[in-house]
């Protein structure tokens, strides 16, 4: 089993008929207006960070801009919860199983008793 764990909770993606920059700009006004949101990074025009605090969570807000042609964009938006994003993406299945070494109970010595606990992990469906 390969356990893939992706770095965003949520992905929006849509395309839109205007410039990389009215985007930037107009994600910019938007942050702005909100009570609790802060642009962290602006790599280029077309890569913004951001982040909202809401309902006592912080979420990541990656923005990625990408131009088609001359008049229209695709806008991808990333986010992630940042303070539960690992458990937002990985559930841990509650039936432990163990695995014993040289049980003394059937027989192994007990100076070399050896026993593992596995926590199944569940993949969720992004």
């Amino acid at each position: 089993m390969v356990l893939v764990v992706k770095p965003n909770n949520y992905l929006a993606t849509f395309k839109v008929k205007t410039f990389a920059d009215t985007i930037n700009q107009t994600i910019k006004t938007w942050n702005k207006s909100l009570e609790n949101g802060v642009i962290i990074d602006q790599e280029d025009i077309n890569h913004l960070k951001q982040q909202i605090t809401f309902n006592h969570s912080v979420y990541s807000y990656k923005w990625k801009i990408i131009s088609i042609n001359d008049s229209i964009s695709k806008v991808k938006i990333y986010i992630s919860d940042v303070d539960h994003s690992l458990k937002n993406n990985i559930t841990i299945e509650h039936k432990p199983f163990e695995i014993f070494y040289n049980n003394p109970n059937l027989g192994g010595n007990d100076l070399v008793w050896k026993a593992e606990i596995f926590m199944p992990i569940i993949q969720n469906e992004l």
